[in-house]
């Protein structure tokens, strides 16, 4: 278990003499009784504590929904050391997936609304899950990220297969002999936007954490003052407003005395705190784990600093994939808009590390000005946007679409629309050039994995089918077909495939990996095809193939033999999917 703090001061723990843990909430008590004899010792102690530890010191707590990961993770060392300063090896990501849609957090949002309103609450802090694949190397994406961020409390926690990257910008706890620090930050704008942290709405929400934080610190304090209140902070991707609570330590607090006043942080719960995280439960629907729970250290005196483990991915290096959870308070006058938009704010220091992802379409515009299947079209953007939480605007899509600059030739254009993820809207046209039939195809030399969940939405990102067809172009082919991780016939690079035998047009089903394309979904519908699952020996007794798309219609295709090895080149892929 290795840890890095890059705050200040920035300080490593390498080489734990032992790694404690409590899996259990019956585990926590012992856990935390080994640290005591640690510190007494000499020694230092640095790790996490998962958000869900909370149901140890509040029992009202424990249907919380449990984390894979350990309720507390402690490394005891001998002493820090100087942090490492390479910047780590090569490492691969993929674009951010939501791991919820648009309607169910509109429809959150909503149920915590409804809850204030009936006096249940005064705030809570919902979060939203986003999925990514990651393979190479995680402190180089740790590097990676805090070059473009000032975090003033970021740490990176590596331990087995799994790691914590952490650019968090809030201190939970600074500790000192007899003195207990907290500064929680609360309202988060845009650096252009910087007046309106200090809205009524902002003002109201921040003060209700330090009320909650000054109350929680007087249980362990003999005095507790707010020193510093209403302060803006700039970082480089955004602004938020924090205050400073002081507090006087009566002698001898031990960890879980200190624990069970404090944790987890109400800037990441709302208030009350109990009542906040019960409706956080039932409505996130998951274990938060170590996000929003927080990494720090301890020396033997007791001194320290812990940070609110907010903006912190988690890395499942085993499974090739990452979760990053972004989260927000909802107040009386919160609107799931703005808070939506509040959301994509936070996540811009990581959005600056990830490929960008946008939601695809591609259109004949025939030679009046008017759209081939449109209206399908649109609605399979906006089913995906719904899914990946995109913004996304019927009305205006169609008033760009009818304002689109035509191409002076007087005949069909492709035309390319492109949505991202804050409901930025890009029109380009080009023309329509026809092929004789049959257009040849070949099988692509890569498979891909038939589990990516982005598969089922056209998007940006397909570089599986990007390389392929860019090996077609060079091969003088149409399109070149890709297979799956079984062997299947998937998809066409840009089309879908068909293949016609014993008298019925198959087509692969998106459980191998196709695309749910507007021209498969009509035949489908028609019963002029149907889904089947196709392996690359099929072909050979097929009485023709056809590959097509809602621009082009159906194409006879003619298969190249000896185009592509026909033995498939994997080369590893992550797995983007939520749970496996």
């Amino acid at each position: 278990m290795e840890l890095v703090f890059a705050g200040t001061p920035s300080r490593a723990f390498y080489n734990p003499l032992h790694i404690v843990t409590a899996e259990r909430i019956d585990d926590v008590v012992p856990a935390l009784e080994r640290v005591e004899q640690a510190l007494d010792a000499g020694r230092y102690v640095a790790g996490f504590l998962s958000y869900e530890l909370g149901t140890a010191f509040l029992p009202r707590l424990a249907e919380l929904p449990r984390s894979e990961l350990p309720l507390l993770m402690l490394g005891i060392y001998d002493h820090p050391v100087d942090p490492p300063t390479a910047d780590g090896g090569p490492y691969r990501l993929t674009p951010l997936i939501s791991g919820i849609s648009r309607s169910r957090y509109d429809a959150d949002i909503a149920a915590l609304l409804a809850a204030i309103f009936e006096g249940e609450l005064y705030q809570a802090n919902y979060s939203v899950p986003f999925h990514f694949g990651f393979s190479g190397d995680p402190w180089a994406l740790f590097q990676a990220l805090r070059r473009g961020n000032t975090a003033p409390h970021a740490a990176y926690v590596r331990w087995g297969t799994r790691a914590l990257l952490s650019c968090s910008p809030e201190l939970f706890l600074t500790l000192e002999p007899l003195r207990i620090t907290a500064k929680p930050m609360k309202g988060t704008a845009p650096l252009d936007a910087i007046e309106a942290l200090d809205s009524a709405k902002n003002r109201a929400e921040h003060v209700m954490i330090v009320d909650l934080l000054r109350n929680d610190l007087h249980r362990i304090c003999s005095s507790v003052r707010v020193e510093r209140l209403f302060e803006i902070e700039r970082y480089p991707t955004f602004a938020t407003m924090t205050s400073m609570i002081v507090g006087d330590l009566h002698p001898g607090v031990d960890l879980r005395e200190l624990l069970t006043a404090t944790f987890p942080c109400g800037s990441i719960t709302g208030a009350p705190k109990i009542a906040a995280m019960q409706h956080i439960a039932r409505l996130e629907r998951r274990a938060r784990g170590p996000f929003t729970g927080s990494i720090g250290y301890l020396a033997p005196d007791r001194s320290g600093i812990w940070n609110v483990a907010i903006r912190t991915a988690h890395l499942d290096l085993a499974r090739g994939r990452g979760l990053l959870e972004i989260g927000g308070g909802i107040v009386a006058d919160s609107t799931s808009q703005g808070e939506w938009d509040e959301v994509l704010v936070k996540r811009r220091f990581f959005d600056q590390v990830t490929p960008r992802l946008d939601l695809i379409e591609t259109l004949r515009r025939e030679a009046d000005g008017t759209y081939h299947a449109l209206q399908a079209h649109l609605e399979r953007m906006e089913r995906s946007a719904n899914v990946l939480a995109y913004p996304f605007d019927r009305e205006l899509v169609e008033r760009r679409l009818r304002a689109a600059t035509p191409l002076p030739e007087r005949c069909a254009v492709l035309t390319r629309l492109a949505l991202d993820a804050q409901g930025g809207l890009t029109v380009t046209m080009r023309p329509l050039n026809t092929r004789p039939q049959p257009v040849a195809i070949a099988l692509a030399p890569e498979v891909f994995a038939s589990s990516d969940p982005l598969l089922i939405h056209k998007t940006s990102w397909r570089p599986r089918h990007d390389a392929a067809s860019r090996w077609a172009a060079e091969g003088g082919l149409f399109d070149a077909i890709l297979r799956n991780e079984r062997g299947e016939i998937a998809d066409g690079a840009r089309t879908t495939f068909f293949a016609h035998i014993d008298g019925r047009l198959l087509t692969p089903p998106v459980e191998s990996g196709a695309l749910p394309g507007i021209l498969r979904a009509r035949l489908l519908a028609d019963g002029k095809a149907e889904e089947h699952t196709l392996m690359p020996s099929d072909l050979a007794a097929a009485d023709a193939l056809y590959v097509g798309n809602s621009a082009r219609g159906l194409l006879r295709a003619a298969l190249q033999l000896g185009a592509a090895d026909p033995r498939p080149r994997h080369r590893r892929q992550a797995d983007l999917s939520p749970g496996k």
